[in-house]
């Protein structure tokens, strides 16, 4: 049920009310399924509120809240508005992944000990917190997680008035490569390529350009722990420099620049996606990961990847569940 608040928003945004209740519940339900995976430390108090993607472009955000009670947290969700007329995460699958992502967030932030200036610093300089919080999620839900990415696509695409039938059949894969930048695990893909190539079916830099969310991952380095966050070895990880790096993939998408000219731009700020010697997974903490649950989800997520092996960014996704299950089994052992 929607607060008196929330009924004003939705007036004011033209929205109907019933439908943004049920969308609240779905969110709720999300929760709820999210929580019985990955062990939240905070309740979560759901709102409606399309002015965190009009200030921030987030279609769904988390805000801590204080009072003289103590703290709590707030899961605001932005979608349907009168911009955005549809919901951005429609299925269960994407919800529940969106909300384990943020759950995440809760245990990460907690691991490092951040204080919330600390935590705005780092969240606003570098990648790697929504990285680790995106990767811990992965390992709870693979097949949300890459749900949650193909609805963000899906939803920049009805953004920009095309439909989500991309040609050749590219939306899925498109889903695994942002995927798997946003988990921080080494891709065999080479990005440069495969952008080109979808570019030739369909302009993919409108996607890029006009992403629903603040930065588009595929680019970015590996996931890293904090201290790690301003050495270069492990690619990208500035917020300012993935951005830069987008802008020269779709000026080279649009032939404003060839290939040896993007290739020069992004050595100079150590564009890389893989690295033989560190292993990513290796910076998380799956304490609070329910392990029998997580690990029934890992394996329906190998399941369906395989289905689209004869893609290199959907035999990467397999080989990052597999490489999860190896780490949890050895530090199972080690334990």
């Amino acid at each position: 049920m929607l607060n008196d608040m929330e009924s004003a928003i939705a007036f004011i945004e033209k929205q109907d009310t019933e439908v943004i209740s049920r969308i609240k519940n779905a969110w709720s339900s999300a929760f709820e399924e999210a929580s019985k995976i990955l062990l939240s430390p905070e309740k979560l108090r759901i709102e409606y509120n399309p002015a965190i993607w009009r200030i921030s472009r987030h279609p769904v955000g988390i805000r801590m809240v204080s009072s003289i009670w103590g703290r709590y947290f707030i899961f605001e969700f932005a979608s349907p508005n009168l911009v955005l007329s549809f919901d951005c995460f429609p299925s269960e699958e994407a919800k529940t992944g969106v909300m384990l992502h943020e759950i995440a967030h809760l245990i990460d932030d907690r691991r490092w000990g951040f204080d919330l200036l600390k935590l705005i610093a780092d969240s606003s300089d570098y990648v790697t917190r929504e990285q680790r919080a995106e990767l811990l999620s992965f390992a709870s839900y693979p097949l949300g997680i890459f749900e949650a990415n193909r609805a963000l696509i899906v939803s920049t695409l009805k953004k920009l008035g095309y439909s989500q039938d991309v040609p050749g059949d590219y939306l899925g894969p498109l889903a695994a490569v942002e995927t798997l930048g946003r988990i921080g695990l080494n891709r065999r893909d080479d990005l440069i390529r495969f952008y080109g190539e979808v570019e030739t079916h369909f302009p993919v830099h409108k996607v890029l350009e006009e992403y629903l969310s603040t930065n588009v991952f595929s680019l970015a380095g590996l996931v890293t722990a904090p201290d790690l966050n301003t050495c270069n070895d492990f690619g990208i990880k500035k917020s300012g420099d993935l951005a830069l790096a987008r802008a020269w993939l779709c000026k080279y998408l649009r032939e404003e620049i060839d290939i040896r000219e993007l290739e020069e731009k992004l050595d100079k700020i150590s564009y890389s996606v893989k690295h033989d010697s560190y292993n990513p997974v290796s910076s998380m903490d799956f304490v609070h990961l329910d392990l029998k649950l997580a690990e029934e989800n890992r394996k329906e997520a190998l399941r369906a990847f395989a289905d689209y092996s004869h893609w290199k960014s959907f035999a990467d996704l397999q080989n990052a569940i597999e490489e999860i299950d190896a780490w949890l089994k050895f530090i199972s052992n080690e334990g």
